[in-house]
């Protein structure tokens, strides 16, 4: 008996070993590919597979009132290491593409609170782009927690910021942690 010898119909190239950038490589059946040196020895994988981080806020914060970006301290999963953890920019986009956020606020008190997502800079007055804006969340009562989420599907380039910015008419503490109080990118598709 004898075995088929099969060949790799999609040739990707060697092992990224050199550089500290994501490279890229589009394949003929128009996958994108990505690898970069030190991570997962530079082998080259579908960027819709790895491409993807959630970020989140960790240590204990009550922010003051109006609008602000908040430092996320804390990463849940980050293969490529490609989101801002401890910078008030939470993604440099790395490779060009359709890329999907979710975002989302908890807060420990009632009031009012919307979280929004920007590119290339937080608030208009600073030149940036409100990708989305979640719920403007004004709950009737006192039952705390409440939560402020948004999500949204963009086309970015190589260089593009995004970050997300909070507001809140009173001074409350956020829940922490990877469930409450996050921001999560992924690549999608080729532009």
């Amino acid at each position: 008996m004898s075995f088929p010898t099969y060949v790799d119909p999609i040739p990707l190239p060697a092992p990224v070993t050199t550089g500290s950038t994501i490279q890229s490589y589009t394949d003929p059946l128009g996958d994108l590919w990505v690898a970069k040196n030190g991570v997962r020895s530079g082998n080259w994988y579908r960027a819709r597979e790895v491409l993807r981080g959630r970020i989140y806020r960790a240590a204990a914060l009550t922010p003051p009132t109006n609008w602000q970006t908040i430092v996320l301290d804390g990463t849940a999963y980050d293969p490529f290491g490609i989101m801002g953890v401890g910078t008030t920019v939470h993604l440099t986009v790395p490779v060009a593409g359709y890329w999907e956020f979710r975002a989302q606020c908890n807060w420990t008190a009632s009031g009012r609170a919307i979280c929004t997502l920007w590119k290339n800079a937080t608030g208009a007055a600073a030149g940036g782009n409100e990708m989305d804006r979640g719920f403007d969340v004004t709950p009737g009562g006192t039952n705390p927690p409440m939560n402020g989420a948004t999500g949204c599907t963009e086309l970015l380039v190589v260089g593009d910021t995004v970050a997300m910015q909070i507001y809140n008419t009173t001074s409350f503490a956020l829940s922490v942690g990877a469930a409450f109080t996050f921001f999560q990118a992924t690549w999608v598709a080729n532009p």
